[in-house]
């Protein structure tokens, strides 16, 4: 029996411009989500190993997929601004998935041309303000 999840199930939610949530899955491919809790070394002149405690927790989301006009139009002009919410579901949203909630900022958005005969392209990077909720559908 597999254990995997199949990506093409994923949902991505952000809120545009207005404060209203979208689901722009039908045009994200790809999410990647990093969290991190930098150490902060406590070691002290009688110590005879290095010492540490956590940082806070900090995360970084980072979404590409195919460019177009409506989730172009929904991404640059939340660029820079005030802290919107995002959902995401990597495994979909059918009842006792997973589901990942927090508040972002969007720190940046890239267009890509390719060559022809391809789609297409863009990314968008997210720095997330305060925690993350882990919860499910």
């Amino acid at each position: 029996m597999a254990n995997g999840v199949h990506g093409r199930l994923g949902d991505f939610r952000i809120d545009d411009s207005g404060g209203t949530l979208r689901d722009i899955s039908n045009y994200v491919s790809s999410v990647s989500l990093n969290r991190d809790a930098p150490e902060i070394d406590t070691t002290t002149f009688q110590d005879t190993a290095k010492t540490y405690i956590a940082d806070f927790d900090g995360a970084e989301l980072s979404i590409e997929g195919n460019s177009h006009a409506t989730v172009m139009g929904y991404l640059h002009p939340i660029v820079g601004q005030a802290a919107g919410t995002f959902n995401w579901g990597p495994e979909g949203t059918a009842s006792g998935k997973r589901k990942m909630t927090g508040e972002c900022v969007c720190t940046g958005v890239t267009e890509n041309a390719v060559p022809q005969g391809k789609q297409n392209m863009f990314t968008a990077k997210f720095r997330v303000s305060g925690s993350i909720t882990f919860t499910t559908y």
